[in-house]
């Protein structure tokens, strides 16, 4: 539960979500899960905190992206954790493909 060392003050569990694995980093916003996709390619789900005024960014709670050799692109963002479930689940069967 490496999210506790790095963001003590999170109130909750993070999410599971098959084959992501907590990659919270206290430099970053928020926790983060983050899985391998291919090669080098990997997929970073940051869970910001529930309540909003907690958030530094006043954003949505759930910010998914996919990382290629230093570059960050956004996916989908949504405060429905199950949308991002449905979400992610729909991106790794279109790249399966």
């Amino acid at each position: 539960m490496r999210y506790l060392a790095e963001f003590p003050d999170y109130p909750e569990p993070l999410p599971q979500i098959e084959g992501f694995e907590d990659i919270s980093y206290r430099n970053d916003i928020c926790p983060s899960l983050g899985k391998e996709i291919q090669d080098q390619v990997y997929l970073t789900l940051f869970c910001d905190y529930p309540k909003l005024e907690d958030r530094e960014t006043q954003g949505l709670r759930y910010s998914l992206f996919i990382q290629d050799e230093g570059a960050d692109d956004y996916l989908f963002t949504t405060d429905d954790l199950e949308s991002m479930k449905h979400f992610i689940n729909g991106f790794l069967k279109g790249i399966e493909k």
